[in-house]
């Protein structure tokens, strides 16, 4: 690794502690270095539900002219089977984090405040499945596959 990467990945590091200081509603966190990670399934699923030209099917879809409090709660209820389980979420190219959510909605209000945008990718390990929100401009759409 040149001393520029070493340089980024301590710069990626430091502002994953930061945003982590900014989403609620998760314990158990863990940061893990991307190298540690076999993601070769995990990036193939996503590279296909985000796809323009995916033949995925979303298994739920919210308009987006509802309320934000309702779309988040929407968002909370497609993500209930989830709670106290270990996921894993990609924070930047360089971590993931390993964490467990407790307040699925605090943790979406907060990632929302944080993004900008709903979009959403996680990543359970047992059993390999990949759980996604695709936000466009008329409409939120949420995937579970496994893989």
């Amino acid at each position: 690794m040149t001393k520029n990467e070493a340089l980024k990945k301590k710069i990626a590091l430091q502002e994953t502690k930061v945003f982590l200081r900014k989403i609620n509603g998760i314990s158990n966190v863990e940061v893990i270095d991307v190298d540690v990670l076999d993601l070769v399934a995990y990036r193939a699923k996503q590279k296909e539900i985000f796809s323009y030209d995916s033949d995925l099917e979303p298994i739920a879809d919210f308009s987006l002219d509802n309320s934000n409090d309702a779309i988040v709660q929407w968002q909370s209820d497609c993500l209930k089977s989830v709670i106290g389980k270990s996921l894993l979420f990609e924070i930047n190219d360089y971590f993931f984090v390993r964490l467990k959510l407790f307040n699925v909605f605090d943790f979406l209000v907060s990632l929302y405040l944080e993004n900008g945008n709903r979009d959403l990718v996680v990543f359970i390990e047992s059993p390999s499945q990949v759980l996604a929100f695709n936000e466009d401009e008329y409409a939120i759409y949420f995937y579970d596959k496994l893989i």
